[in-house]
């Protein structure tokens, strides 16, 4: 769900998680199944078009458009999220112009502001990455703007630095853009706000995991998604490849029960 919200945030349409419902499931054709599952629902707002993002939270993906809250209209109905966005944008952004430069140049302050961090932190290049999962070479890049940087990367940083929102908001004055004008601050802004709720030390890997559930990897993963995604709807803390002890374990209590 992550590479559909980013793309949203990228594309200025607004989106919130409003509830999630049980109702019959939809094949590809979009003819009704007889077997119930559980839909997390979104309200999508692109420009003059309002719609109702409907993510599949059992079984196989599957994330589906409809034309209102009704859930009535089946725009799009699709098992992957790059196919999703590929036809939401054959759809609805056609003719849609994709100002690229202006992209690089919000890339490069980002990757300027990452740059200012790590110098200000005292860290040689390689270790102020390697403290945030990622390689020096991958450093350079976003320090470029050659790479775009994903929210986590610089919320790790500015956690690691214990920088506050005030303060990571002040980066972004002596710019031509504002804070709200970058989509990964969107995420950044509710993360820090977060952040006295929760300890990071808290967040624990797959193999973690499974050690301690005494579960296959593979299982271990497919637990470790569906606590990711309540989180998100919580708009809580995420980390990719990591999850919240205490989420987990209530996720693990539900499935075992159930």
């Amino acid at each position: 769900m992550d590479k559909i919200l980013y793309f949203f945030e990228k594309n200025n349409i607004k989106y919130k998680f409003y509830e999630k419902v049980e109702k019959l499931g939809l094949r590809k054709n979009n003819t009704v199944s007889s077997y119930g599952i559980i839909l997390s629902l979104y309200s999508i707002k692109n420009k003059e078009n309002n719609f109702t993002l409907g993510v599949k939270r059992t079984g196989r993906p599957q994330y589906i458009l409809f034309s209102d809250k009704e859930l009535g209209n089946i725009l799009i109905n699709e098992a992957s999220q790059e196919s999703f966005i590929r036809v939401f944008k054959e759809k609805y952004l056609k003719g849609t112009i994709e100002n690229k430069d202006q992209d690089l140049i919000k890339d490069k302050i980002l990757g300027n502001i990452l740059k200012t961090l790590r110098i200000n932190s005292g860290l040689k290049r390689s270790e102020f990455y390697e403290r945030i999962d990622k390689s020096e070479i991958a450093g350079r890049k976003y320090e470029a703007g050659t790479l775009k940087i994903h929210h986590e990367v610089m919320f790790l940083a500015l956690y690691m630095l214990n920088i506050k929102l005030e303060e990571y908001i002040g980066m972004f004055n002596h710019t031509d853009y504002k804070f709200k004008d970058f989509s990964i601050n969107k995420i950044l802004d509710k993360y820090l706000k977060n952040l006295e709720k929760i300890d990071l030390n808290d967040y624990v890997s797959a193999d973690e995991i499974a050690e301690m559930y005494n579960l296959k990897l593979g299982t271990a993963y497919r637990f470790i998604k569906i606590a990711n995604s309540e989180m998100q709807e919580e708009e809580a803390i995420v980390l990719k490849g990591k999850v919240y002890k205490k989420k987990f374990n209530e996720i693990y209590k539900r499935i075992r029960e159930e």
